[in-house]
């Protein structure tokens, strides 16, 4: 049966009379475009009654039970895979095949005014955030594939600078090389 909650506040002399509904199940599977399963991707069900999860198995399949009749959204995340978000209506039960795309990356070194590596430096875009590291090198890995995305670079003592229109494509890494830094005001209070 569904899971359910009703709160009825009732006189000590009525008598209730509740009616279960029968539970329904979703099935899915997890792929890359490629068609191979995705196995150990994390699937999070999110509804009325709160979230769960559970794991893909070797087949990239999983089943989820018990579930209300009404709305939800999968939620997937899968390692080198970009995040997949999936809303559905049960009436039934149902069956989905979630195609994963792989995630994108750009990597690169951030050197301040002088030519010396920047570490700590802020590197951000709207979907993934990092920091530099002591060499001024970054890695973004979970960046959405076939965008052209923006990057915000931000570094104390240093004028904000915007990598415009990097191309993105899903299994890649772009390395976008050295990126020059020129002395001004930074962005970070």
């Amino acid at each position: 049966y569904a899971t359910g909650r009703t709160l009825v506040r009732l006189p000590r002399e009525v008598v209730a009379h509740l009616k279960l509904e029968t539970g329904f199940t979703l099935h899915g599977r997890g792929v890359a475009r490629s068609g191979s399963a995705v196995e150990g991707a994390s699937i999070v069900l999110l509804d009325p009654m709160g979230s769960r999860t559970q794991s893909s198995d070797e087949n990239g399949e999983f089943s989820i039970s018990s579930l209300a009749r009404g709305a939800g959204a999968l939620v997937v995340n899968a390692q080198g895979y970009w995040r997949r978000q999936v809303e559905f209506h049960l009436p039934r039960d149902l069956e989905l095949e979630l195609i994963l795309s792989l995630s994108a990356g750009m990597s690169g070194r951030v050197l301040a005014a002088d030519g010396s590596p920047a570490p700590g430096a802020y590197i951000y875009t709207t979907s993934e955030s990092t920091s530099t590291d002591a060499a001024g090198k970054f890695l973004l890995d979970k960046l959405p594939p076939g965008a052209e995305l923006s990057v915000l670079v931000d570094y104390p003592d240093h004028a904000p600078l915007e990598l415009s229109s990097v191309p993105l494509r899903g299994g890649e890494v772009v390395d976008v090389g050295d990126v020059a830094l020129s002395v001004g005001t930074s962005l970070r209070f």
